[in-house]
């Protein structure tokens, strides 16, 4: 063999095992693409039957669409509710379902399917009643990917005729006790305030502290009811707050003269400091004043005898604080966390007659909610407390809050 072949055969060689390698590194890549393409389709399919699992086990009815219409996903729950089939192979279209549940809807079929459309970004919820007179809550949300943009959308459906029936029944429970409560009230009330004036004959001393016992009850379970009721509207959603311009100083000074009664019977008496006259707030002024007295009332009820009570006033940025501080037993710090938790009573080892029913501050913060503002303390015990409330002063909130 010359010289040139055996360097063409050597070349040949060479390019042989140059293939060998690149075959060999292909045969690598492709194992090693094929397992990672494995993982990911199993991770997928374990995504997909979680995904699955959790909307049949949701008690809720699902309803997923693309934006050209086809059934992504639907579970047991909605072919429940709305007594349709479940698709099997693609047997029933958006457009089938749609029909159905309109027929179901008390709604006429021009509103049901405008408030169906799958084109549309944005988060909705309400409430549907149905023919049968069910009522279903509506949530209805995109399906919205992050590089491709609007996919779909889903619905939820859930069933709440059950509770609003009891809300209902429970309303009108309360509203009726309250009255059948009220009406022997002011005839006790009455009675005792006769007996108080001597209109019936002359009355022992012995006699007239038992009366002025008997009235103070009434005035306690007269108070109990009041905030029975207002727990009620607040958890209905039903608080009507008449919103007009008040100076802050006078709330808090009509406050103080309707609890001075109640602060001499303790032996305490009350103290104003306003640092930002002429303040003024947007709101209701009945409602303001119940939070005012409700904080009075539970500072000099937990002050010492002769102690003083002070309410400030100042002005946070564009909001108005209001302080009322005592130097009496302080909270005890387990109720601290939930002192504005309904039916927690305050009570301080020192003061053991001195309990409420625990839903005065719960309500005077909804009342402070309702005007956009917030409510707070601080409080050591054997020290005293301060609650304070800030509320959004008049001029840079009036027109956002009475729209």
């Amino acid at each position: 063999m010359s010289q040139w072949e055996e360097h063409v055969d050597r070349g040949r060689l060479a390019r042989i095992a140059t293939l060998e390698q690149l075959l060999e590194v292909y045969e690598r890549t492709v194992i090693e693409q094929s397992a990672s393409l494995y993982e990911e389709r199993h991770q997928l399919t374990l995504k997909k039957n979680l995904l699955s699992s959790q909307g049949e086990a949701s008690i809720d009815g699902i309803l997923s669409v693309s934006v050209d219409g086809r059934i992504l996903f639907m579970n047991r729950r909605f072919g429940e509710l709305w007594d349709i089939q479940p698709p099997v192979g693609g047997g029933l279209s958006y457009r089938d379902a749609l029909d159905a549940m309109a027929s179901s809807s008390s709604e006429s079929a021009e509103d049901f399917q405008s408030r169906a459309t799958v084109a549309d970004d944005a988060e909705r919820r309400d409430e549907l009643t149905l023919s049968d007179g069910r009522i279903l809550e509506r949530y209805t949300a995109p399906i919205i990917d992050d590089e491709v943009g609007l996919l779909g959308r889903v619905w939820h459906f859930r069933d709440v005729t059950k509770s609003k029936r009891n809300l209902r029944l429970r309303e009108e429970f309360i509203a009726s006790v309250s009255h059948e409560l009220r009406t022997p009230l002011t005839s006790i009330r009455g009675a005792l305030d006769l007996m108080a004036a001597g209109v019936v004959g002359d009355v022992s001393p012995e006699a007239l502290a038992l009366v002025k016992t008997a009235r103070t009850n009434c005035e306690r379970l007269s108070r109990l009811i009041d905030d029975v009721l207002d727990i009620e509207r607040i958890e209905a959603g039903r608080m009507l707050l008449r919103l007009g311009p008040l100076e802050l100083e006078s709330v808090a000074e009509r406050s103080i003269e309707a609890m001075k009664p109640y602060g001499s019977e303790l032996g305490v008496h009350f103290s104003l400091e306003n640092s930002a006259p002429g303040g003024v707030v947007c709101g209701d002024g009945d409602r303001l004043i119940q939070v005012m007295e409700n904080l009075l009332s539970n500072a000099a009820k937990y002050s010492h005898h002769a102690g003083e009570v002070r309410v400030g006033i100042e002005r946070r940025g564009t909001f108005l604080r209001v302080t009322v501080t005592d130097r009496g037993c302080g909270i005890p710090q387990e109720l601290q966390d939930r002192i504005f938790e309904r039916f927690t009573p305050r009570e301080a080892g020192d003061t053991p007659k001195r309990t409420g029913t625990g839903l005065g501050l719960s309500i005077a913060r909804a009342i402070v909610e309702h005007h956009r503002g917030t409510i707070d303390f601080e409080s050591t015990p054997g020290e005293g407390s301060t609650f304070y409330f800030s509320l959004p002063e008049y001029r840079a909130e009036l027109e956002d809050l009475v729209g």
